[in-house]
């Protein structure tokens, strides 16, 4: 999948997306995993990632997330989760 620019797995009943870890996703742009039974997400380093839209699912924490690297990040959707805290200062790639 190296010439993948759009990934969407909404509405599924995914408990992760893990499985991007493992995958070729240099090109990937766009991630829509929203509308699932995600409880957290993993450290992602997708150098060209504009969208990450993980809204409508069962995230509580950032922990692992926050030290993901995703320079051209333009839009996260996190709306409709259980998040506890969120501070921007935890995540440098977005400022």
């Amino acid at each position: 999948m190296p010439l993948l620019e759009e990934l969407d797995v909404s509405n599924n009943l995914l408990k992760d997306i893990d499985f991007i870890l493992h995958s070729e996703v240099e090109e990937l742009k766009i991630i829509n995993a929203s509308g699932n039974y995600i409880a957290s997400l993993p450290n992602l380093d997708i150098e060209n990632l504009e969208v990450l839209d993980v809204q409508h699912n069962n995230i509580v924490s950032l922990d692992k997330f926050q030290n993901s690297k995703f320079p051209k990040l333009s839009k996260l959707k996190l709306g409709h989760n259980s998040l506890e805290k969120f501070f921007s200062a935890d995540f440098p790639a977005l400022l």
